[in-house]
Order: C-alpha cells, then sequence, then structure tokens
C-alpha cells in the first residue's frame, strides 16, 4: 500500500472483512464511534476533509494494521 493512499471507514471494512457497512448500518456506526475515539485518544491518526459540506473521515494506509486490530478485538471484547 502506498503511503498516501487512504480508506473510507467502509472501504477498510470492506478489505479487511468482505462486509458492506452499507448492508449493516448498526456496525457502521460502531465502527465509526470506535475509530473517532481511537483518533480523539491519539492512538491513530485519520485523515478528514469536506465532502459536500460535511466532514469526510479517512483512514490513512499507515493506519490500517491498527484499524483491523481494533475492530477484532472490540468484535471478541465488546464494552459492557
Amino acid at each position: 500500500m502506498a503511503s498516501s493512499t487512504s480508506y473510507s471507514f467502509s472501504e477498510a471494512i470492506k478489505l479487511h472483512f468482505g462486509i458492506p457497512l452499507a448492508k449493516h448500518e448498526a456496525m457502521r456506526s460502531d465502527v465509526g464511534y470506535l475509530l473517532k475515539a481511537m483518533a480523539k485518544a491519539g492512538l491513530i491518526t485519520l485523515d478528514t476533509g469536506l465532502l459536500a459540506h460535511k466532514k469526510n473521515w479517512r483512514i490513512p494506509a499507515k493506519e490500517m494494521l491498527a484499524v483491523r486490530n481494533a475492530v477484532l478485538l472490540q468484535g471478541i471484547f465488546p464494552e459492557p
């Protein structure tokens, strides 16, 4: 993966797990919340931009392994 490549949340989940987030609204919401919380805590870096006057979050290629691991761990050890 090139270092300048970035992925939307949906693209990242589709790439790693083969799951289309558009068909799984609850999972899309959970993944978004998890990744934004990780970015706020300084665990990952997300690229941001504006798309049609809405904030557009993207995952840099260098963060993809951390994202995959976080989603797996969240699935195994969800918060009570």
